[in-house]
Order: C-alpha cells, then sequence, then structure tokens
C-alpha cells in the first residue's frame, strides 16, 4: 500500500530523485569524482551521476573524489578544487576533513560536518552561504541525523526560510495523519470532561465542526430509492417502472410474481401498519406527512413518503436498511450494497442497465455532478476555508485592499492561532501540530522544476458521511496570466475511498486530450466503468476535453514505474555535451 507519507515524500522530494540537465550556480559547493584521465589535461568527471568532460588546470587523480565550487556559471563553467586531497576509496566517501572546512570558511562543529557528509553521499549542491545559515539551524535544534538534515537541505532548495518554525511545518506535513484526522483527535480530546466545561473548548468544537460541514461535497443518497419511486412516478414509462421492479426483485425486495401494484399495496402496509417497523421508520416521517399519508391510497402514500425518505440524513442510514429487511421479509439485515456491486458487475439487459444508470446516478447530489460548479469549485472553497492563502489575505486586509468573500478570522487556521494560547495544554499540543501542518502544506505547495511549475495541496474532504484527505499535485508550464497550462499538463489525484479504498488517478493532458491511469488494490470493475464512461465522455466534452484511453492497474504497480521513470527521465535528460564541458 502507498501510505500518505510515503505519496508526500516521493512527491515533494521529486526534484532530488529525478536526474536533470547539469546546471552550474556560482558559489554552490558539491562533491564530483574524477572517473578517467585523457591527454591534452583532459579528464571524465562525474557529478551527480553524470558524466562531463573536464579541462584539467590543476592536478587531479583518476578515482578521486573531490570538492569543488562554482566560480563561474555561464558560458563555460568553472570550478575551483577547494579540497585537494582527493579520495579514491570504494563506497561512501569518508566524512571531510579540517582542511576543507578552514577552506570554505564555516565553523568547525557537527553539524557543518553532517552536512557536508550528506551533500557527499546525495551528491547534492548548496550554495556556500547556505551552509552557514543550515548549520546554525542545525546547532539549534540539536539534531544531526540524516532526516533533520535531509529536511533543512529540501527548505533550501526550496528558497524556504531557514527557520525552527518552517521545520516543525514541514515535519508536520510529511506525518501520516491528515487534517481530517487531526480534526476528528481534538474533537474527541476537547469533548472529554476533563476538557469540556473549559471557556475556549465550546468555540474550538464549533467551528471545527463548521468546518467539517463545509467541507462536505455533495449527499449521497440510497440508490434504491430511486428505484422505488420510478414505481410511483407520474412521468414514469411502463417500461421504467417495469424495469425497476426487476431490479428491486434482483436486490430481494420483492419476487417475480408480484405485481407492481402488489408491491405498491405491501410497501405501504410495511411503513405504515406493521408495529414492528412503524416504531423504528415512521418517526422518520415528519408528523403532518405520517397523518395525511394514512388518508392516502398506497401509490400516492408511497409518493410523499419516498420523498420524504431520500432528504434523510447519512446517521439515518439503519433506519433505510431496516426498512429494505421488512421489505424483504427476513430477520436478517439484507446486504443492498453488495448487491448493488452484483448488478453492476452483470451483463444486464439494455432497459435494466439503463434503469441502474440513472439510480446511480441519482443517487449523488447535483453538486457532485455538475460539471461547471461541481469538485473543482469545492476545493477551491475548502483550501480557502483551510486558510492556505491566510496571510495573504491578512496583507491585502492590512492595506485595505479587496479581499476573499470570506473573512480572515473565518479561516480555519486563524481560528486555530487565535484560540491556541488559552486552550488546556493537552488541547493546545494538538491544535499546534494542526497550524504547523497547514503552515507546512502553504511552505510546500509549489515548486518549479525547470520550465515546469509543480502545485502540491492536500485538502480535506468530506464525502457524505465519510472523511477522507485527497491529494493533488500539478505539473505544467506557467501562462504569462501565471495561470497553469490547462492544455498541456499532468495532474495527480490520491485518496482513500470507503469502499474502493486507496486510489490513485493519473491524468495526463496533451492539446486537451486526456490519458487516464487508475491505480488500486481491487480487480478491475468493467462493468461499472462501462456503465459510467459515456457519462464521463460527456461531461469532459462540456469543457472541451476528449478521453482517449481509460487504463486500471494494480496500485502495486504505482511504485514499480515511478521508479523506472526515475531512471528513464535520468537516461532521457542526459546532457550530450560536444567537446570540453567544464574547466576546472
Amino acid at each position: 500500500m502507498i501510505h500518505t507519507t510515503s505519496i508526500n515524500q516521493e512527491v515533494k522530494t521529486a526534484g532530488a530523485k529525478k536526474r536533470t540537465p547539469l546546471t552550474f550556480v556560482p558559489g554552490h559547493i558539491f562533491q564530483g569524482k574524477i572517473t578517467k584521465l585523457f591527454p591534452n589535461h583532459l579528464a571524465s568527471l562525474s557529478i551527480n551521476g553524470m558524466q562531463v568532460t573536464a579541462r584539467l588546470e590543476a592536478a587531479l587523480t583518476a578515482g578521486g573524489r573531490y570538492w569543488f565550487e562554482v566560480q563561474e556559471g555561464s558560458g563555460l563553467p568553472k570550478l575551483k578544487v577547494i579540497d585537494n586531497q582527493g579520495r579514491t576509496g570504494q563506497g561512501s566517501p569518508p566524512p571531510v576533513n579540517e582542511q576543507l572546512i578552514r577552506q570554505l570558511g564555516l565553523p568547525q562543529n557537527p553539524a557543518i560536518n553532517a552536512l557536508l557528509d550528506q551533500l557527499a553521499v546525495k551528491q547534492l549542491a548548496l550554495p556556500k552561504h547556505a551552509l552557514k545559515e543550515a548549520a546554525q539551524l542545525l546547532t539549534t535544534l540539536n539534531k544531526y541525523d540524516r532526516q533533520t538534515v535531509d529536511l533543512v537541505h529540501l527548505l533550501i532548495q526550496k528558497n524556504l526560510p531557514l527557520s525552527e518554525e518552517a521545520v516543525r511545518a514541514v515535519q508536520a506535513f510529511q506525518k501520516e495523519t491528515g487534517v481530517n484526522q487531526q480534526i476528528q483527535q481534538v474533537i474527541q480530546l476537547a469533548q472529554s470532561a476533563e476538557y469540556a466545561s473549559h471557556p475556549s473548548i465550546e468555540k474550538l468544537v464549533s467551528a471545527l465542526k463548521q468546518f467539517n460541514a463545509q467541507t462536505e461535497f455533495g449527499q449521497t443518497k440510497q440508490p434504491v430509492l430511486h428505484l422505488l419511486q420510478q414505481l410511483v412516478h407520474p412521468s414514469a414509462t411502463a417500461e421504467q417502472r417495469e424495469a425497476a421492479k426487476i431490479l428491486l426483485t434482483r436486490l430481494g425486495l420483492s419476487d417475480t410474481k408480484e405485481t407492481i401494484d402488489g408491491f405498491i399495496h405491501r410497501f405501504h402496509q410495511v411503513v405504515l401498519n406493521q408495529q414492528q417497523t412503524s416504531s423504528e421508520v415512521r418517526p422518520l416521517l415528519p408528523p403532518q406527512l405520517t397523518n395525511q399519508v394514512v388518508q392516502l391510497q398506497p401509490r400516492e402514500a408511497m409518493q410523499h413518503i419516498l420523498g420524504s425518505l431520500s432528504n434523510l440524513p447519512q446517521g439515518e442510514k439503519g433506519s433505510l436498511e431496516l426498512l429494505f429487511q421488512r421489505l424483504n421479509g427476513s430477520q436478517k439485515a439484507l446486504d443492498i450494497e453488495g448487491g448493488l456491486r452484483h448488478l453492476v458487475s452483470q451483463q444486464l439487459p439494455a432497459n435494466e442497465r439503463s434503469m441502474l444508470l440513472a439510480a446511480l446516478y441519482h443517487s449523488v447530489s447535483p453538486a457532485i455532478t455538475d460539471a461547471k460548479s461541481g469538485f473543482g469549485s469545492h476545493l477551491q472553497n475548502v483550501a480557502a476555508l483551510l486558510g492556505l492563502h491566510y496571510e495573504s489575505e491578512i496583507a491585502r486586509h492590512v492595506q485595505q485592499t479587496n479581499v476573499n468573500e470570506l473573512s480572515h478570522q473565518e479561516r480555519l487556521k486563524g481560528m486555530l492561532m487565535q484560540l491556541e494560547q488559552s486552550l488546556p495544554l493537552p488541547v493546545r499540543e494538538k491544535v499546534t501540530e494542526m497550524i504547523q501542518r497547514i503552515t507546512g502544506s502553504q511552505l510546500m505547495a509549489q515548486e518549479q522544476q525547470g520550465p515546469l511549475q509543480q502545485v502540491l495541496m492536500q485538502l480535506p474532504l468530506v464525502l457524505g458521511s465519510y472523511q477522507t484527505d485527497v491529494t493533488l499535485q500539478w505539473e505544467a508550464r506557467r501562462q504569462e496570466d501565471g495561470s497553469l497550462d490547462p492544455n498541456h499538463c499532468r495532474i495527480l489525484f490520491y485518496l482513500e475511498l470507503e469502499t474502493l479504498g486507496e486510489l490513485i488517478v493519473d491524468m495526463q493532458i496533451q492539446n486537451r486530450v486526456i490519458s487516464l491511469t487508475v491505480f488500486n488494490e481491487g480487480d478491475k470493475p468493467s462493468r461499472l466503468i462501462d456503465l459510467l464512461l459515456p457519462t464521463l465522455h460527456d461531461a469532459l466534452d462540456g469543457f472541451d476535453y476528449k478521453l482517449t484511453t481509460l487504463t486500471w492497474k494494480n496500485i502495486n504497480e504505482y511504485s514499480h514505474n515511478k521508479v523506472q521513470s526515475h531512471h528513464e527521465s535520468a537516461y532521457k535528460q542526459r546532457v550530450d555535451y560536444q567537446g570540453v564541458d567544464i574547466r576546472i
């Protein structure tokens, strides 16, 4: 399985894994190896796994590892040897010596040794001035382990502040616990008897629950309700009613001998007249409706009842299951969801197939299926509510310029920061971790990889009653107006769903032509894909996109392909220099 932590690490450190064309920036320090010597003072130099040809103006030894400082980066790059005691040993290079540290003008301490050791092992390059700042940060943190050194180097690579706050924020972002899980942990702790009476707790819990409600994306309904409604809907055709009845029979709610009118009459009796059922089901109906339907004929009564039941909150799901159990006449719970999955996997007649698709389509709210104001708009709103733009909104507010419709106090991050110091210590620590994670999301959001801009975002998401986090990564060229090119880009979605489990969707767009690859542990749901594919095509057509391929792969192939792609990228992006590449 690919956990959130590994996804974050893979995405955020992708730049360190990929072999990119060599660039020499004046002032950068790195280690290279002289692999071969040639006549006329030429040599082959290995830098970060790439071979370049160098003209030597210093006496170096084949097989030796040397530290270099870039003096000139443009034209024919010029490197200065800053450690003339080349090392020819096998494996990882030994720790740097005192001569190198003195020549760099760096302090002699464990932090510098840890940084330079990691630069040598990972073949990384850093500016000399950043080495001093990074060493000071490691000394302040009093941590010299590989993980902390890697994290500090990541801050330097992304031009982020070298501060304790930035370190803690990025560490929090790399943890597996997502914002949704953090929110639930805070609510559970805050509502415990020990802290429930604290003055700030009520405000905290209320704000977190409100945020959850605002991040909910569409209500889901039981597809069976649509099938039941088709039996009594005035505009339903005889063929549609018959298809709905057959599907209800396949699900175990009726039998082949029962007529549609007979089922409607039995439904009326089950809901209103059976004492055992009415004690659980009738309270779900508004009192005025209960009194009204008693006076109505079964068909009209069923219309009103289903109209009310279709608006039930998610928490009443168990009561609907009880109703289905009573319709089945069984004392055991009926596996409706399993029955629907079985139907989806079957080769059904055209009329039943069409009715099943309509039931699935109507089981989600219009917000989910609305192409213009659906998922994308919701994610933008969640990002704003979370407070990913909190500091910039504060700045605009101070300057009295136009700000977003939502006040900056309504952002989750701003609210947590206001309450943080007034909370009991255990709750405060949890809230601080949440603030740090949001800050980490802000720091890690964007990265430039050559001409491509990478945007990484992890957002909490509530799908019906299921709470999860979705991680999205965009990779595209940035246009003149600052937006990412929608015609040529790549978008990755990482999320965990209630039934499908862990899911990765890789969407690649070239000239508005889309190829989709879905990674999941389960078998390919071919029938479901065939059922929903026409709807997907229509939705994409509305945005002037064309879907050409949809591939389903086992999620274990994802890691293998990622490793392969890194090696392929290293090969394809290797720079084919002609003549002399650099001067030493």
